[in-house]
């Protein structure tokens, strides 16, 4: 039987969203996956080019923060507020 993992909106319990949960055997390979990965990036990018992709990263979030804030506060109930300076230090 497949897992499903439902998002809602505590304010109104309405239902935002459902996802399939994974199972142990992807969560092992979509991990091995990310340490392959991390290992190429750290042997091949210089520190200066891994710099910029976060700043560029950091960018985007900042550019997307009322609409990232909006999705934080609806699924989470926090205070807009509190979701902006959220989105800010993940930035």
């Amino acid at each position: 039987m497949k897992q499903i993992l439902t998002t809602i909106n505590p304010s109104n319990e309405e239902i935002l969203a459902k996802y399939k949960i994974v199972g142990k055997q992807k969560t092992a390979e979509t991990v091995r996956k990310s340490r392959i990965a991390f290992r190429e990036w750290k042997g091949s990018e210089n520190i200066h080019r891994r710099s910029e992709f976060l700043h560029d990263f950091a960018a985007e979030l900042r550019k997307n923060k009322p609409a990232l804030a909006r999705t934080v506060t609806t699924e989470m109930g926090k205070p807009i507020k509190e979701s902006l300076s959220e989105v800010e230090k993940c930035a």
